[in-house]
């Protein structure tokens, strides 16, 4: 599960501040008298206006219980209603006001099409990225671009996550098919651990690559590529190989190296697959 607060899901903060309550909270005196066109009581208008507001902020309805005391106390002041008023409604009530607020606002009120959108903008952009929060965030906008409302949160965290996961399988099913036998039993053998140093190859392939230097130029062939520095090395000697060709195959060492970048830039595998398995 993604954690909600890596995505740019709207929701209420811990602590909402003076100013987000004036800009985004404060009713305008078109939408006050909307409501108060609509509501018989100060309680349903108080509750119209808070469901309102919410909305405008969020992009979905919140339940009662989730606007923050803070909102609820703005907005009431702002209409000039009694402090005994509450935003708590019956259940008949709130749908009536969610009615009309999508109504007022145009919002599309399909769970189905929002969620057929999701799941496109989801996978379109699960070719390309893999963070699930990122998945979320191109959902979120897809669905705003649309006017549509917003899906629970853990709606579109389990969207993500099954979408990521067959787009995921499906890209290493391609990349197992153009593997050689040999190849499939050398990533197996990484994982296999060795009894007497309880490590296993796979532990050396994850730490992290140390760029290339002299010490490490200055020792045998044999050190030089080991499978911790190899392939930090390698990229590194490619990048710099037709600016300090020169200077790095001026020693025995050195030669090898830039033999061995040669030998990965022509494609020649005699020289890399010996060391790439321990």
């Amino acid at each position: 599960m993604a954690s909600i607060e890596r995505t740019a899901y709207p929701r209420f903060k811990r602590v909402t501040s003076a100013r987000e309550l004036d800009q985004s909270f404060t009713p305008t005196p078109d939408e006050i008298a909307w409501a108060q066109g609509l509501t018989r009581s100060s309680a349903h208008l108080l509750a119209l206006v808070v469901a309102l507001k919410s909305f405008q902020r969020l992009g979905h309805f919140p339940a009662q219980s989730e606007v923050p005391d803070t909102v609820v106390d703005h907005v009431r002041r702002t209409l000039e209603v009694e402090k005994e008023a509450t935003s708590t409604t019956a259940a008949r009530t709130v749908r009536q006001h969610r009615s009309l607020i999508r109504e007022r606002l145009g919002v599309v009120s399909d769970p189905g099409y929002a969620r057929k959108l999701a799941e496109s903008a989801i996978y379109a952009a699960a070719q390309a990225k893999d963070n699930p929060a990122d998945l979320i965030n191109v959902a979120l906008e897809e669905l705003v671009r649309a006017r549509c409302e917003i899906p629970g949160y853990s709606t579109l965290d389990g969207m993500a996550a099954r979408i990521r996961a067959e787009v995921n399988g499906a890209l290493f099913a391609r990349i197992l098919l153009r593997m050689s036998g040999d190849e499939v039993r050398g990533l197996e053998g990484l994982l296999q651990v060795d009894p007497t140093t309880r490590r296993s190859p796979y532990d050396a392939l994850k730490q992290p690559a140390v760029g290339p230097r002299n010490a490490q130029l200055s020792t045998s062939p044999s050190t030089f590529c080991s499978p911790i520095v190899r392939i930090e090395v390698w990229r590194r000697l490619l990048e710099a190989r037709h600016t300090r060709r020169t200077k790095r195959c001026s020693s025995r060492p050195g030669k090898f190296a830039c033999n061995v970048a040669v030998a990965i830039q022509l494609g020649q595998p005699t020289v890399t697959h010996h060391h790439w398995m321990p």
